[in-house]
């Protein structure tokens, strides 16, 4: 009995530093996706959705970066601008954030 109560302890603890890892990890990204070059960027705008009465305007946080996709045809390599929302309003969408970064 007293190997499955350590068994569990050393469970948990286990568990816990994965969460204290996750959110570490989450907190590099953030910092990581707000970091500026000329491959990536990060901007912050006011921006205004619908109209009449469900009209709403909030802060987003947007991530850009440049792609390189090459041409079949003529070998070419084109870079095009990509972006993507990662926050709205000072909530930050996490599932973005980490998926950017990976």
């Amino acid at each position: 009995m007293k190997q499955r109560v350590e068994l569990l302890k050393q469970i948990e603890a286990n568990r816990q530093k994965q969460e204290d890892l996750a959110k570490e990890e989450l907190e590099l990204c953030k910092k990581y996706i707000q970091i500026n070059d000329k491959n990536q960027w990060y901007t912050e705008s006011e921006r205004t959705v619908g109209r009449g009465k469900s009209k709403r305007t909030f802060i987003e946080g947007r991530f850009y970066w440049m792609q390189d996709f090459k041409d079949d045809d003529t070998g070419q390599v084109i870079k095009i601008e990509r972006s993507r929302p990662v926050k709205e309003n000072e909530e930050w969408d996490n599932i973005a954030v980490v998926n950017l970064v990976i």
